[in-house]
């Protein structure tokens, strides 16, 4: 059984029809019940050609198992689009913000050297594809050797929302190095201070920049 309130949206030049599932079911007896206009070999290429997601992504299986509270979406104007990177994993994405795993030797921005092949850039071709009127901002960087999450934001105004609460949104900080040689103490404290170039490269120096 699915709900009889939906989400029906038109966003040019997709055509997309959502509903969140209340009982679960196979994915293809939970479409055919809410697109009854439709024949089931209809349905069936909609779904080998990814025009049928649960959760925002696409699924094949007609027999996928659905949970209270997915959602399915139906494009009936193409496939959906889906972020592939070898390097950057989409972790999560709505209308206002967009979070990443950034891999390591992967710069966050471009530089005047080195203008594609970064995070930002494969976000902005992801979501050009998608739409070509959805933006994209910057909230933070890591430098290119460093691994983890990335925030960016749709709207300037999200974009500045976060900025202003950045240190009541993020508390702590952890990293993980890998080092090389024998660490003979368990623990301790190195101290150094991070500076950054005008390529926008960190390093670490001993110099303390606000001396």
């Amino acid at each position: 059984m699915m709900t009889q309130e939906n989400n029906f949206r038109r966003q040019k030049p997709d055509s997309i029809y959502s509903w969140k599932v209340t009982d679960a079911s196979p994915l293809m007896v939970a479409v055919e019940a809410k697109l009854k206009d439709h024949k089931r070999g209809s349905i069936k290429s909609m779904m080998k050609y990814g025009q049928i997601a649960v959760n925002g992504f696409p699924v094949s299986q007609f027999d996928y198992a659905l949970e209270e509270g997915d959602t399915i979406s139906v494009n009936f104007t193409r496939p959906f689009v889906i972020f592939r990177h070898p390097r950057i994993k989409m972790v999560y994405e709505d209308n206002d913000i967009i979070v990443i795993n950034k891999g390591n030797g992967i710069l966050s921005v471009s530089t005047d050297n080195v203008k594609d092949g970064t995070a930002y850039s494969a976000l902005r071709n992801y979501l050009k594809e998608k739409d070509p009127g959805l933006k994209l901002f910057i909230v933070h960087r890591l430098d290119r050797d460093t691994s983890g999450l990335m925030l960016f934001a749709k709207s300037i105004e999200a974009k500045e929302a976060m900025q202003h609460n950045w240190n009541n949104m993020v508390l702590n900080r952890k990293y993980v190095a890998v080092v090389e040689g024998k660490v003979e103490e368990k623990q301790g404290v190195m101290q150094s201070y991070l500076m950054e170039n005008s390529q926008f490269e960190v390093y670490s120096t001993v110099l303390n920049a606000s001396i």
